[in-house]
């Protein structure tokens, strides 16, 4: 790869350019205040449309509970709670002394009142967490009451993370919108650059303690290589994110003086996933047969090494309890029939995940397998409205994509990427697994919730409405002058514990 070096350019130079962007608007940095520098392959921003305003890893807004390594709920901003009622009200007690950045308390009242949001505005919760609630109130200055149409048994798992953003009402809007950001996260939001930097500055009030560093700056790096010389120069302090780190980059990485190379098992599960709703693959022995040529060992072994778990589920295995291990390659067998499609099939890439995951080099592999059994095909990639767009009007023929395990539970897979009526689905309808998946998602025994999920994994492993190829191993790195620098298994870093290494 050849690299094109650009002139230095005069201090003057320099400034006047710093002067004329985003820069200028912002407070100087106080003196001697520590910053760390985290280069990411995508814009943390989402502004006023998003789900929140700005992602989650900056650390600057919290919700009720968030997930361990067993994606078992533990308290953050709820410190407990509790269902009188089997499953069907859900009250959590709120931390005491928690202030929003802009001092003003947190109460159960402002809780309930931004958590409304989501049940208010169902585009704002496009994975239908909200779909069984059915009130928020609060009671008191620290209870927080969910009252729900049927028992939901994994609700504090529900409302981990993504499932309970709370901000100070203020910012909102009528229609649901966020205008800006007030949380109640380690870190305050700062300055903002589109499509290159995010800052954030430490919140003296949190009631964690106040972090180590007084500023956090994602720098927007979309260029793999590019990241990983900067993270070589010293130009940024650390590479955490999900895809942050390309596999084939690790083994060089890790001979870096002065790089540290992590690793973690995040709950993704990247799959191959066809649409069901036309041929070929609207015929379940074409989606066998491609299942039985699919070599996803090989795959993985080759594109990626160290950074994937060869997927036994349909989904992550991080709970013991659901990881059934059933997916298995059916016997090698021949293509089904001698019809063939007489437009060539489309393989649909989301372009943000193509330039931090291996999916093309995987797609390339499927393009050739479906080219020698007859079935030319086009390989697409979208930027993320476009492929949106595709997806959910079914102009494609397979795709290849994660499925995130955000509420710790089997429910959000199969609710939202196996049902036949599901928008992120491929259409593969079955009347009696729609009724399995609304069953499992309201059984209140566990052990028979968990027989239902076993035999939707064997549905999976039968039937193919998908093929699951690995679990994500994440690999992240930082320099050693950085300690204690962590990332969860939903790729959250833990910037609250980060602190600079001693004697740096």
């Amino acid at each position: 790869m050849h690299r094109i070096g650009l002139p230095a350019l005069p201090p003057l130079v320099i400034a006047l350019c710093w002067f004329l962007g985003a820069g200028a608007l912002a407070a100087p940095e106080p003196i001697g205040a520590t910053t760390l520098t985290i280069g990411i392959g995508r814009d943390f921003f989402n502004g006023p449309e998003g789900q929140v305003y700005v992602h989650g890893s900056t650390n600057t807004w919290e919700g009720l509970t968030r997930l361990d390594d067993r994606l078992t709920a533990q308290p953050w901003l709820a410190e407990a709670w509790h269902t009188p009622d089997d499953g069907r009200t859900w009250v959590f007690r709120l931390r005491t002394g928690v202030r929003f950045h802009d001092g003003s308390p947190l109460t159960a009242e402002r809780a309930a009142e931004t958590l409304n949001r989501l049940r208010a505005h169902p585009r704002f919760d496009p994975n239908g967490l909200f779909d069984d609630v059915e009130s928020i109130t609060a009671v008191g200055e620290r209870d927080l009451v969910y009252r729900l149409t049927a028992p939901v048994p994994f609700f504090p798992k529900a409302v981990s993370y993504y499932g309970s953003p709370i901000v100070a009402p203020e910012t909102l809007t009528a229609d649901g919108r966020m205008e800006g950001l007030i949380g109640t996260g380690p870190f305050r939001l700062g300055r903002i650059r589109r499509g290159d930097s995010l800052e954030v500055l430490a919140f003296d009030d949190y009631w964690g303690g106040r972090p180590a560093y007084d500023r956090v700056l994602f720098r927007t790096i979309l260029d793999a290589d590019s990241r990983l010389l900067a993270l070589r120069a010293g130009q940024i302090d650390a590479i955490v994110d999900f895809g942050g780190i390309l596999p084939q980059q690790a083994p060089d990485l890790a001979r870096v003086k002065g790089v540290t190379v992590k690793h973690r098992e995040l709950a993704n599960t990247h799959q191959v996933q066809f649409n069901c709703r036309r041929g070929p693959f609207a015929e379940r022995a074409w989606r066998e047969w491609f299942a039985s040529r699919l070599d996803r060992a090989a795959l993985v072994g080759v594109f990626a090494p160290g950074a994937g778990v060869l997927a036994r589920d349909p989904h992550t295995r991080l709970d013991p309890d659901v990881a059934f291990g059933c997916i298995a390659p059916p016997p090698p067998m021949a293509p089904p029939g001698e019809t063939r499609p007489a437009d060539p099939l489309i393989l649909l890439l989301h372009n943000g995940f193509a330039g931090r995951l291996p999916y093309l080099e995987f797609a390339q592999v499927i393009q050739q397998h479906l080219r020698e059994a007859g079935l030319p095909t086009e390989i697409r990639i979208q930027e993320p409205g476009a492929h949106r767009r595709t997806r959910l009007a079914g102009d494609y023929d397979l795709l290849i994509g994660p499925t995130g395990f955000l509420t710790g539970d089997p429910d959000h897979h199969y609710a939202n990427f196996v049902a036949g009526t599901a928008p992120f689905s491929g259409g593969c309808r079955d009347p009696d697994i729609e009724e399995l998946i609304a069953t499992a998602r309201h059984e209140t025994d566990p052990a028979r919730r968990r027989d239902q999920y076993r035999r939707l994994c064997e549905w999976v492993a039968t039937e193919w409405p998908m093929i699951p190829l690995y679990h994500e191993v994440a690999l992240y790195a930082h320099r050693e002058t950085v300690a204690d620098l962590e990332m969860d298994v939903i790729f959250r870093p833990w910037l609250d514990r980060a602190r600079p290494a001693a004697g740096r």
